[in-house]
Parts: structure tokens; C-alpha cells; sequence
């Protein structure tokens, strides 16, 4: 059955979809220059902590989006 034809069906909202779109789009360091030497920050290049807070934010991301899709409706969120 398709999401479309099921009424009941939980759709995302689109603030996720952007958070999802501006977290891949920073998890890859596009924005450097060749060659270009990077600030160092706690022992690491800056385009590596923006990699792994972009990761961290896409886990966090689908991790909320599979609560919220497979949440069962009889299921009390409270436990």
C-alpha cells in the first residue's frame, strides 16, 4: 500500500527534510579549498568536527523520524 492511499499514513514535516538537506550538504567539506590548510580544533582539522557533528545530526534526525513513523497509535509515548 502506498503512503498516498493510506490516510492514516504519518507524513514528515518539511523542517526535517531541510535539517536532513543541511546536514548532508555539510557533512561533505565542498566549501574547502584545495590544499588549503584548516584551523586545528581539539586536536582535529575544523572540516572533520564539521563532518562528525553533521553525522551526529542526521543520526539524531533519523532516529526522530523512525520514532515518529513506526510509533504504533494505541502506544502511550509516556511508557
Amino acid at each position: 500500500m502506498h503512503p498516498e492511499s493510506d490516510p492514516k499514513a504519518k507524513r514528515l514535516p518539511i523542517w526535517f527534510w531541510l535539517l536532513m538537506v543541511v546536514c548532508l550538504v555539510f557533512a561533505v567539506p565542498w566549501y574547502r579549498e584545495t590544499g588549503a590548510q584548516d584551523p586545528i580544533v581539539f586536536g582535529m582539522p575544523i572540516w572533520a568536527i564539521t563532518a562528525l557533528v553533521s553525522g551526529l545530526g542526521i543520526s539524531v534526525l533519523t532516529a526522530y523520524a523512525l520514532h515518529v513513523v513506526l510509533q504504533d497509535e494505541g502506544e502511550d509515548p509516556d511508557g
